[in-house]
């Protein structure tokens, strides 16, 4: 990776009488790598279930198609604890897009993320030719 540092948030976008829904967002600057948590993590302060995650690149990968995860560990718990998300699914920009996401499905009990559980993003693949570059995940989620 290159460009130094990282950037994250977490937004709020409704609140009322509806779930409150949020978006944890993940910046990795540069030359995208294969590497575990290459940006911030965030520590969820409620108990909240994964909605749609989405990854998007301001270079495209080519070669072969980028891919990324989101994990969460809960609190109390050693990173060998760590658990997927998206529960063995992941999100791919094919080579040549420039983005890629998906909706998970409510029944999927890995979604469910408990409060204080730390989340991180993970890029586990890059493309063979071009890497890609300029890496956003975004991980949206209800309480």
């Amino acid at each position: 990776m290159s460009g130094g540092g990282s950037e994250g948030r977490l937004t709020h976008l409704s609140r009322g009488t509806r779930p409150t829904v949020g978006t944890y967002s993940f910046y990795v600057p540069g030359q995208a790598a294969v590497v575990a948590n290459p940006s911030i993590e965030f520590i969820t302060p409620v108990d909240l279930r994964a909605i749609r995650a989405t990854i998007l690149v301001k270079t495209a990968p080519t070669g072969s198609t980028l891919i990324g995860t989101f994990t969460a560990q809960p609190p109390g718990y050693g990173v060998a604890s760590a658990y997927s998300v998206l529960s063995g699914n992941v999100i791919a920009i094919s080579a040549t897009s420039l983005s890629g996401s998906i909706d998970i499905p409510a029944t999927l009990s890995a979604a469910r993320i408990p409060a204080f559980s730390k989340i991180r993003f993970n890029l586990t693949q890059v493309g063979s030719t071009i890497p890609g570059a300029e890496v956003s995940a975004h991980l949206d989620a209800v309480q």
